[in-house]
């Protein structure tokens, strides 16, 4: 690759620092640390029983987390699930 196309790469590219990734365990193991947090879940992430809108169970792994936001219409318990949300302790 030439350093012409080096350049023009990172002058599109939409992220210009490395921020690293942090996941619903790693936020469980240090709750106060990651409390207001901006977290992905996605991969084996489950909806469970659906309190009421907008609060619902997620199931990731042994982990059974009370979620409060938008639910959509035709969410169901069991569904696999990816969402982008918020860690509070």
């Amino acid at each position: 690759m030439s350093i012409l196309g080096k350049k023009i790469f990172s002058t599109h590219c939409r992220f210009y620092f490395f921020k690293p990734f942090i996941d619903l365990e790693t936020c469980l193991a240090q709750p106060e640390k990651f409390d207001g947090t901006c977290i992905e879940i996605y991969g084996d992430s489950k909806a469970g029983q659906i309190i009421s809108n907008p609060e619902f169970e997620l199931i990731k792994a042994d982990n059974h987390i009370r979620a409060i936001g938008p639910i959509p219409e035709n969410l169901d318990t069991g569904d696999v699930t990816a969402l982008r949300a918020i860690f509070h302790n």
